[in-house]
Formats: C-alpha cells, sequence, structure tokens
C-alpha cells in the first residue's frame, strides 16, 4: 500500500514503516488494506516513531519498567480521552494497580499476579477513557523502539 522499510515484531499486531500523511490518514489506509484482503476492519492506532520516544520518556513508572517490564502496560488511544477520562479512571475499583494517563496513552502497571487476574481489563480502561485504546507491555514497548532506532 505504499509504506516503505516494513518490519513487524513477531505475530503481535506491530508493525514498524515509513509512511507519508498524518496517523488518522495512515491509520484509514491500513484498515482499508487489511478489510479490502481479509474481510474484516480492525482498529488502528498509528505512532510516530517521536509519539513512541516520548511514552518511553513520560512513563511514570519508572521502576516497574525495569523490576517487572512484563507488568507494567501501556495503553495507546486511538484518540483523545473523554473529558472527565480522569475522574472515570479515579472511580475504576483496583486492587494492587496503578493507572496514570499521560496525553493520549494509559499506562498501568499490575502488580501481584499480573494482568491475568485483574479485574482491571482493556474493555473497564476503554469504557472509562470513551476511546478505543490498544495495550503493550514495556517489553514490547521497548522492542519497537529498538527496531525505530534501528532502521533510522
Amino acid at each position: 500500500i505504499g509504506f516503505r522499510d516494513v518490519a513487524t515484531l513477531l505475530q503481535s499486531g506491530n508493525v514498524v514503516f515509513t509512511a507519508k500523511g498524518s496517523d488518522k490518514a495512515v491509520a484509514q489506509k491500513l484498515a482499508d488494506a487489511l478489510e479490502k484482503s481479509h474481510r474484516f476492519r480492525p482498529a488502528i492506532v498509528v505512532r510516530t516513531g517521536a509519539e513512541i520516544v516520548d511514552v518511553i520518556a513520560r512513563n511514570p513508572f519508572a521502576a516497574a519498567a525495569k523490576a517487572e517490564p512484563n507488568r507494567l502496560l501501556v495503553s495507546f488511544l486511538a484518540g483523545p480521552p473523554a473529558k472527565d477520562a480522569a475522574e472515570r479512571l479515579a472511580g475504576i475499583k483496583v486492587a494492587k494497580e496503578k493507572l496514570r494517563l499521560v496525553g493520549n496513552s494509559l499506562y498501568v502497571h499490575y502488580a501481584d499476579g499480573g494482568m491475568g487476574t485483574s479485574k482491571v481489563t482493556n474493555v473497564v480502561l476503554e469504557r472509562a477513557l470513551g476511546v478505543a485504546a490498544t495495550a503493550r507491555n514495556w517489553n514490547t514497548v521497548t522492542k519497537l523502539m529498538a527496531m525505530l532506532a534501528a532502521a533510522g
């Protein structure tokens, strides 16, 4: 579909590439191509290399990123969160999970048992945020950053 320097990260749904156009236009082009070739239209979230650098730099859970990178998730929002998203997030009943909304990204540290035992699911978070989101653990985020750095 005209993208260059395309590389995927395993079978994770993550693709690094070079393309022209806004995030929204690139996401639309990807969704159109997938719908045409596979007969379904997934939600696509696009971030630039600079935005990934920013997500890493603004991580409010640096200690968790080092100690438990598999228990730290970043939810990349498909658009701006609802105006009352911070209030709604604060109202989510958590066990030991910690939530921090930073711009168009939500950081979630799943302590004690990880994500598999938590009631703080992506559906719960999307409802509170008022926008679709896709989550990646910190290991994946840093691997994507390494791919971006290698691509130049």
